[in-house]
């Protein structure tokens, strides 16, 4: 399990988060720009780097489904209701991440907006919780 696992310790749950620290490079053409490759060059870099992107982001929903699935069943089976509150709203939030990926996605593809900030300020924001864990709050 990644991401947000109830069945991780806190310090493995942020390492699973930062598997997808890379998405936030992959959206930025500077390095590629820096070089100055010939266009037909360009494109198929940022073609590829796009398409990378992508797998990260499907990767992330894949992590993210996984665990509300995993949360919801043990809630179930242990008929802790309560706890069902925090549960629906982590899954919100990893929603969220999600649609926020494939728009930072489709604002890079249309070469308007920083899309690399964009990646940067979702990874932090879905880290904001755990940093509030961390430190006891």
């Amino acid at each position: 399990m990644t991401i947000d696992s109830p069945d991780l310790e806190p310090s493995e749950n942020y390492a699973a988060l930062d598997k997808f620290r890379p998405m936030q490079r992959l959206l930025d053409d500077r390095d590629i720009l820096s070089i100055s490759p010939p266009r037909h060059v360009f494109r198929r870099l940022r073609r590829d780097r796009r398409r990378i992107y992508r797998r990260y982001a499907a990767e992330f929903r894949r992590d993210a489904v996984a665990v509300t699935r995993q949360r919801l069943k043990l809630l179930a089976a242990a008929s802790d209701w309560e706890d069902l509150r925090p549960a629906l709203s982590t899954a919100a939030t990893h929603a969220a991440t999600w649609a926020g990926f494939h728009g930072a996605w489709l604002l890079h593809g249309l070469h308007i907006g920083p899309a690399a900030a964009i990646v940067r300020y979702l990874l932090s924001a879905c880290d904001t919780p755990r940093a509030a864990v961390r430190a006891g709050i």
